[in-house]
């Protein structure tokens, strides 16, 4: 009559150990064991189970149908006992590996690059792609492990999701500026050297109607006296004092040379910071999301 006291793990792993290699010596070798204290625990597995579980000659061991029975659960426990271990080195090591992001340019260049610099002098074993979206992103790409995204994801795609708010305004250069009557609206600019986008960045239609919420007209290219593909480059070109241009509030701030044009026109554009759900409890995943939504959320003025 069986005996109905708990198998424990290196029962199944002894078990498991004879049915894939076919012989009491060889798994003995495979577990570290002496051949007679491998054969005498599989007697008294044997024993306890109340059966026979291998049949056939010594090198050539079959499992019987009741080792069968009790091999899935054997395989399910080895599988538990893997990833307990494979968890447990992970906490006991310094995060390392690689980490992939997207987000738009702005914020990826003067929030993100910063905060994966400073992740990366913390902890070197850390790498990083980062991946540039456009504004008027819809999608992001399956490789992408955590993401600032201009639109509100499905709730099955991503986890952690944080909402992250960053104003937007109408800027120029101070001497830009000097000598000129101020725009007192939309209207207005028409007087005035008009920055905006020009090639693949506003070709989709998503960003022609992110580009369209922002200044509260139509896109059409013949507005803008100087166009450029991104809105890094149209950055530069209000520092560089070539007209009046839309970019960030926080990041306006940071170059006092610009000056706000209309300061009652601001948009305030809500993205989402998220992480792939399957990655929440891994530690690089979870060390780099924070960090980085700390970083996004201090640029924005949200910390």
């Amino acid at each position: 009559m069986p005996r109905t006291d708990t198998l424990s793990w290196e029962d199944y792993r002894l078990l498991l150990e004879v049915a894939r290699v076919g012989g009491i010596r060889s798994a003995a070798d495979g577990l570290g064991l002496a051949p007679a204290t491998a054969r005498a625990r599989l007697e008294g597995l044997e024993v306890r189970i109340g059966a026979g579980l291998f049949e056939g000659p010594a090198g050539a061991l079959k499992p019987t149908r009741e080792a069968l029975v009790l091999l899935p659960a054997a395989e399910a426990m080895e599988a538990r006992a893997n990833d307990f271990m494979r968890l447990a080195a992970t906490e006991r090591e310094a995060p390392k590996g690689l980490v992939r992001i997207a987000a738009p340019s702005l914020i990826a260049e003067y929030a993100i690059v910063p905060a994966l610099g400073a992740l990366k002098a913390i902890h070197p074993g850390l790498y990083f792609e980062l991946t540039l979206l456009s504004q008027g992103a819809t999608q992001v790409g399956p490789e992408i492990d955590i993401a600032l995204l201009p639109f509100v994801p499905k709730s099955d795609d991503f986890a952690l999701a944080s909402v992250v708010t960053v104003n937007w305004g109408l800027y120029a250069h101070r001497d830009y500026l000097a000598g000129r009557p101020p725009p007192l609206g939309i209207e207005d600019l028409a007087a005035f050297t008009l920055i905006g986008m020009e090639g693949l960045e506003i070709e989709s239609t998503s960003t022609r109607r992110f580009f369209r919420n922002l200044i509260g007209f139509a896109y059409d290219s013949t507005r803008f006296r100087f166009r450029t593909d991104s809105f890094t480059r149209m950055l530069a070109a209000m520092r560089a004092g070539v007209g009046v241009g839309l970019t960030q509030t926080p990041l306006a701030a940071r170059h006092p040379e610009l000056v706000r044009v209309i300061p009652q026109f601001t948009r305030a554009l809500q993205s989402t910071f998220v992480l792939r759900p399957w990655l929440k409890g891994v530690g690089r995943m979870e060390l780099v999301h924070a960090a980085v939504l700390k970083a996004i959320k201090t640029y924005a003025g949200q910390s």
